[in-house]
């Protein structure tokens, strides 16, 4: 993938979210692509020099601690297993680039957002809709983590949504927050 975006003309920006940022981690690749969308346990794989696969990690998957999230996202850059971007997602969204937190995102709180499947495919998908729309990556994830905290309220997320229901409710989350988010980057 990298080799062949290289060639494009006009070459793409990458955006990986699970199984390929893991491949990307795995074949030494993670600094060729512009952004990267994990998790806390997906961060500590990043972070961890020794695994080619989360199963692999010297802790396990589960034990992470969100406090670490600043350590984690430096050793991953350290060991050259972070895109140029990081966009972590959690009960705090944390925006990342060369090794350093540059942004956080904690409002609206929606804690039951991160047991819903599917939020990391909305997540990057948006951001990748933002960045081709011309936004900064960092507006651009700012935006993001926003508008689907924003959707998860609206929605009235629980453990049981689906991520139709958080999809279902972006129109009305952009009707009424883009336009002022565009303006008044400080809003964030």
């Amino acid at each position: 993938v990298c080799e062949t975006a290289s060639k494009a003309k006009k070459e793409p920006f990458m955006i990986a979210d699970a199984a390929a940022m893991y491949a990307a981690k795995a074949a030494g690749l993670a600094a060729s692509f512009d952004v990267f969308t994990p998790d806390l346990s997906e961060m500590a794989f990043l972070a961890d020099p020794d695994a080619m696969h989360p199963a692999y990690m010297s802790r396990h998957l589960f034990e992470s601690d969100a406090s670490k999230i600043p350590e984690l996202v430096a050793a991953a850059y350290c060991h050259k297993n972070a895109a140029k971007m990081l966009m972590v997602k959690g009960s705090t969204d944390y925006i990342a680039e060369d090794g350093k937190i540059i942004g956080t995102i904690s409002e609206p709180d929606v804690p039951t957002l991160e047991a819903i499947g599917g939020t990391g495919d909305t997540i990057s998908g948006m951001a990748g809709a933002f960045i081709h729309g011309g936004f900064r990556p960092l507006d651009a994830a700012r935006m993001t983590f926003r508008a689907n905290r924003m959707a998860g309220q609206y929605a009235g997320a629980t453990p049981a949504t689906r991520i139709r229901e958080i999809i279902e409710a972006f129109p009305r989350v952009f009707d009424e927050h883009l336009e002022e988010w565009i303006k008044n980057e400080k809003s964030f």
